[in-house]
């Protein structure tokens, strides 16, 4: 996250729009880089609960969880 300041300093914003989650606030205000830009919560944007498929990489979702491959 940290670079994301650095990398974002020079590109002019007028809105910066995030998932409400507190990561992807987090990662709008590194975006932001303590610059007045208005981070806006758009619900829309929020990823979707996978269940037991949360976190995993697909190959272990196929290898340990066959039958949930069926929904990706």
């Amino acid at each position: 996250i940290d670079c994301l300041q650095t990398r974002f300093s020079k590109v002019p914003l007028d809105a910066i729009y995030c998932s409400p989650l507190d990561r992807a606030r987090q990662t709008a205000q590194a975006v932001a880089g303590g610059r007045e830009i208005p981070i806006i919560d758009q619900a829309f944007l929020i990823e979707r609960e996978m269940g037991s498929m949360s976190g995993k990489h697909v190959t272990e979702i196929d290898a340990t969880l066959p039958a949930e491959q069926l929904y990706y």
